[in-house]
């Protein structure tokens, strides 16, 4: 069977939950900053977004990256102005 890893686990071998919960928290403001890039056409703009999310996937690996999303979307719905063009 062919296993991948993420590249916080190839570079680092300990596991802690604090180590982690930084890691996701980092992925989610990464993601945030990638979506302030911002390429104004019309109708659609292009953004960062898409290359965070796709990054802090590939770098965190399935658990984390998918927390690191949820996170990010969770401080959007709590009003805090995350998403693209600030809204």
């Amino acid at each position: 069977m062919n296993r991948t890893i993420a590249i916080t686990t190839a570079v680092t071998s300990n596991a802690s939950i604090r180590r982690d919960a930084m890691l996701v928290i980092a992925g989610a403001l990464f993601i945030a900053l990638c979506s302030r890039i911002e390429i104004p056409l019309y109708p659609v703009p292009i953004t960062g977004q898409t290359f965070g999310v796709l990054f802090i996937g590939g770098a965190l690996g399935l658990m984390r990256g998918t927390a690191a999303a949820a996170l990010f979307v969770m401080l959007g719905l709590s009003g805090l102005p995350v998403f693209s063009g600030g809204a």
